[in-house]
């Protein structure tokens, strides 16, 4: 029972942008995925879009649902940062958000934590 008490702090940075909610997260690596040459972190990135549906055929009631477009791991930090732009400029129009997502997922880079002393 004390375990579920105690959280992990996790590290996500989210942006939206009109009905498309775009989240980068970064996770301690899993024991499974020992490798030589990866960092200490996995790293996923999911975009996700709001949509409006009926909540049964026979009523007018209409719930907001977000619907998954897109979701990925990544073993290190080079990778996530070497595709993340190409994959927001297919979901988000405005190019200033998409520099603002990059800058936002810079935070979240080992070094930039290590160098802020976070």
């Amino acid at each position: 029972m004390k375990e579920m008490n105690r959280q992990r702090k996790l590290d996500f940075v989210k942006a939206v942008e009109e009905d498309i909610e775009v989240i980068v997260a970064r996770h301690k690596r899993f024991v499974w995925l020992n490798n030589v040459d990866c960092d200490d972190y996995v790293y996923f990135i999911y975009i996700t879009r709001k949509q409006l549906k009926f909540v049964d055929k026979k009523k007018t009631k209409i719930n907001e649902y977000n619907v998954l477009c897109f979701n990925k791991m990544y073993t290190n930090y080079y990778d996530l940062m070497s595709s993340i732009y190409p994959i927001l400029g297919e979901y988000l129009l405005d190019s200033k958000k998409m520099v603002e997502v990059v800058m936002l997922t810079e935070k979240l880079n080992p070094n930039y934590i290590q160098a802020s002393g976070e």
